[in-house]
């Protein structure tokens, strides 16, 4: 089974994610952390789960969770979580590499 690895990028998404939730409202917080982490659990054993977004960076997928996109590379051995964005901020610049 791959490792699943967190980009700091990936952390911080989360935590402002998490942060702004919480403001609003924190039932929703937990709910939405706990969906976001079930979701990222799944992608080990099914690493083609997302679209291929090649058009963003050679290798990169992206697993649409309700409201929520989660933007990984797998390899051989390990999957890289790069983003999760809400689907309303925009995707450009993401990925300036």
């Amino acid at each position: 089974m791959k490792r699943v690895i967190l980009s700091p990028e990936a952390e911080d998404d989360l935590m402002a994610i998490g942060d702004y939730l919480m403001q609003h409202s924190p039932a929703a917080a937990v709910r939405t952390m706990k969906m976001l982490r079930q979701s990222i659990d799944l992608l080990p054993s099914f690493p083609s789960l997302g679209i291929a977004r090649d058009d963003l960076l050679l290798g990169l997928r992206c697993l649409i969770v309700k409201q929520y996109l989660i933007f990984y590379q797998p390899s051989d051995d390990l999957l890289e979580i790069m983003h999760v964005r809400h689907s309303s901020q925009s995707q450009d610049n993401l990925f300036p590499f």
